[in-house]
């Protein structure tokens, strides 16, 4: 039976602004870092978000009269369903129907449904991936893999330092808890970065295929015509 522990890195579930109240991972809403005080640090330090508050901290410079909108403090534009803002100044629409470029965790649940194809699909591009949508969606895979590998080694080096009390900064109860603290992240992260393996994996399996004319790639298990592969 799985404990508690357990259920609970497997399954993290958050509001439509990113608030959960487990915050033992620093890896959170979106695939981004969350810092020990539950915000989430956007554009590379830019402006701090608090997803329990569901606002930034601080007002963006492009507000109220450029890209970031008339409300200074808004995030994803007061529609974080259909919108992510990695860059804490302007709101990215998750699917843009024009340009066709998907966000990750949406190319990711694609990926689990073009894996597993029906007798009865066809080749199509709602059945493939395109050249723009695959190259995103590996790079996504790779960059979580890792940063989850550099968070761990992070963690493990906090570790090995609490435990030689001579090079601990803190007290010896603040040194186990933080040592139990470091090792659940540990296990986290690897469970992120196996995931993010898996998928990675997964993804390259795909095989070049001409559809309607244009190079996309699709699940081998598709391709049932192996003349209209790309060599």
């Amino acid at each position: 039976m799985e404990s508690s522990i357990d259920i609970a890195f497997k399954w993290l579930a958050f509001t439509p602004y990113g608030y959960t109240p487990l915050v033992s991972s620093e890896l959170g809403f979106n695939g981004e870092h969350r810092n020990t005080f539950g915000l989430y640090v956007l554009g590379q330090g830019y402006r701090h978000y608090s997803p329990s508050l569901a606002r930034f901290l601080t007002p963006d410079t492009l507000s109220p009269l450029y890209k970031g909108g008339l409300n200074a403090y808004a995030y994803c534009q007061g529609d974080p369903i259909n919108h992510t803002d990695p860059s804490g100044h302007i709101a990215k629409r998750i699917y843009n129907h024009f340009s066709g470029k998907y966000n990750a965790g949406t190319l990711k649940r694609k990926l689990e449904r073009l894996n597993a194809p029906n007798q009865t699909d066809l080749l199509s591009k709602e059945n493939t991936f395109s050249k723009r949508e695959f190259k995103h969606l590996e790079d996504h895979l790779i960059n979580t893999s890792s940063f989850s590998s550099k968070l761990e080694n992070e963690m493990k080096f906090k570790i090995q330092r609490d435990t030689l009390k001579s090079e601990s900064p803190l007290s010896e109860k603040d040194r186990q808890s933080a040592i139990l603290k470091n090792k659940l992240k540990i296990r986290a992260l690897g469970d992120r970065k196996q995931s993010a393996d898996t998928y990675l994996n997964t993804l390259r399996q795909f095989q070049p295929i001409k559809v309607e004319g244009k190079e996309r790639f699709a699940s081998p298990e598709l391709i049932r015509d192996p003349a209209s592969l790309i060599n």
